[in-house]
């Protein structure tokens, strides 16, 4: 997949046709994280959150799952 960087989005984009359909991906990096605290800053704002894949529990991926019933 070929990441675009989005100027109005302050990240990069991509997406990929599959036979499952389109998938697309927003990723953050230092820019774009230094744009958002930027902003944070700006406005004053309270604060940040930040999550990493695999802080998790596993048992919550099934709670995501879009095929649940």
């Amino acid at each position: 997949m070929k990441l675009y960087w989005q100027e109005e989005l302050g990240q990069y984009y991509g997406e990929l046709q599959t036979e499952e359909g389109k998938k697309t991906i927003w990723l953050e990096e230092e820019r774009s994280i230094g744009l958002k605290m930027n902003l944070i800053r700006q406005y004053d704002l309270a604060g940040v959150a930040c999550w990493k894949l695999g802080f998790e529990p596993a048992d919550l991926w099934d709670e995501v799952r879009l095929d649940k019933e």
